[in-house]
């Protein structure tokens, strides 16, 4: 498959796809859902062979068989994430950046966060980081918008606050596409 981007982080390796340059044809599938997973399934085999893809109770993505299986997976559009890692637990979010986030900023920003006049890439970013994080969490948190604070958002690095701890994010930007993901 053509990815748009592979990256290799400290903590693993993130493919980025975008299925429409990759012509899948869509009409094969019933639903929607049934198209994501059949993308998501050929993205693992492409990127580390055949295993099957599961669901903890909470939702988190796994690895049937694969030794240490840390996996987070996104999607916006046409645009899949994966991220795996044997080493710890990761996240990733991408978003297709198709609309101003302005008007809605206070579902997903915290009070400190208002105080700052983010413009809407910016924006994007936070919504990414408190996803990428969640997922890196599986779900453990009462509510991340609240408890994850982005203090500062770099060319390259995001920087947020969790439980007065520091917490590090990479950020790739590509024409109207943001994806972020735990370091």
């Amino acid at each position: 498959m053509k990815y748009l981007k592979i990256i290799k982080s400290q903590s693993g390796t993130i493919w980025l796809l975008d299925s429409d340059e990759n012509l899948f044809d869509k009409s094969q599938f019933k639903t929607k859902k049934e198209f994501e997973k059949h993308i998501i399934s050929r993205m693992i085999e492409d990127s580390i062979g055949e295993y099957d893809l599961s669901h903890l109770e909470n939702g988190s993505p796994f690895l049937v068989g694969f030794e240490e299986p840390n996996i987070s997976i996104s999607h916006s559009a046409n645009l899949f994430a994966i991220y795996i890692s044997k080493e710890k637990n990761v996240g990733v979010d991408v978003e297709l950046m198709t609309k101003q986030l302005t008007p809605g900023r206070h579902y997903f920003l915290n009070h400190q966060e208002m105080k700052t006049n983010w413009n809407n890439e910016n924006l994007y970013a936070i919504w990414c980081a408190k996803e990428a994080y969640y997922k890196s969490i599986k779900g453990n948190v009462k509510a991340i918008n609240e408890e994850l604070t982005i203090l500062k958002i770099g060319e390259q690095e995001i920087r947020g606050q969790f439980n007065n701890e520091i917490v590090l994010f990479s950020i790739e930007r590509m024409k109207g596409i943001i994806l972020v993901y735990t370091k």
